[in-house]
């Protein structure tokens, strides 16, 4: 009798054909990463990337300004992409360029492993969740993003990975249920500060979940549920009017930053 592959098996698929399949398009990046970017148009995201970590890591750098770029009078940014940032930070060693290469070739791969992840909690057998999950990591919107040098649209899976959240946090009890409430604002701004434009877009795909979650979950914990991302969507909304200088703030001109 033949042997079917272990579930793990296409776990394993949806994360690893967008990645293989990056790296193959981009070849030979992955033999150069702490010397060559994808395209020269990545400078200065790599550059952003490491001021992130290093203020992650309480160095005392301004998080809105990079001597890097535009050397010596440096530029004035507002990082997003905070999933790739943490995604980049355990490549450290292999230097600003190195980590931020490594980031953005696992960036499709971890798409994939949400989708597949999301579609498994929907009931969806092994074989089909890891085939989808890895035409979700090498769609042509992650790719074309990934070419384009926008990271934020490459992290298309704070979709797949919010919704699991929320439909995991229904289905606790007790002090489960609790600590979810209490995880889901921040992964929620995480997700929000990390790629905007899929997070315009969850409302909604939140909506359908709750209207298909009815027979499930009740309704006061559906709500609560719902209740816990939105604040979550809410709260980097102070962090952006201020980084716009719409409100005066640590990230706003009138804070005396360059």
């Amino acid at each position: 009798m033949r042997r079917r592959p272990p579930p793990i098996a296409w776990a394993f698929l949806a994360l690893v054909l967008p990645t293989a399949w990056l790296a193959a398009l981009s070849w030979p990046l992955v033999l150069h990463l702490p010397d060559r970017l994808p395209d020269t148009a990545f400078s200065a995201h790599a550059w952003v990337f490491d001021l992130a970590a290093r203020w992650l890591g309480g160095a005392g750098v301004d998080l809105d300004h990079v001597e890097e770029i535009a050397f010596p009078e440096g530029a004035v940014v507002h990082p997003i992409g905070w999933v790739a940032i943490l995604v980049a930070l355990p490549f450290r060693f292999l230097g600003p360029i190195g980590a931020f290469d490594a980031a953005w070739l696992l960036l499709p791969g971890l798409s994939g492993l949400a989708c597949h992840a999301w579609l498994r909690r929907l009931g969806a057998t092994p074989a089909a969740a890891g085939l989808a999950g890895a035409w979700f990591g090498t769609s042509p919107l992650v790719l074309s993003a990934a070419a384009n040098g926008q990271v934020a649209k490459m992290l298309a899976g704070v979709v797949p990975l919010v919704l699991l959240a929320a439909d995991l946090a229904a289905g606790a009890r007790g002090a489960r249920f609790v600590a979810a409430l209490l995880g889901l604002p921040v992964l929620a701004a995480l997700c929000a500060v990390s790629a905007p434009s899929y997070a315009l877009a969850l409302p909604f795909g939140l909506l359908l979940w709750a209207a298909f979650s009815r027979r499930r979950a009740s309704p006061w914990r559906l709500g609560a549920v719902l209740a816990a991302v939105a604040l979550g969507f809410a709260l980097p909304s102070g962090w952006v009017a201020a980084a716009s200088g719409v409100a005066g703030g640590a990230f706003s001109p009138a804070a005396g930053h360059p």
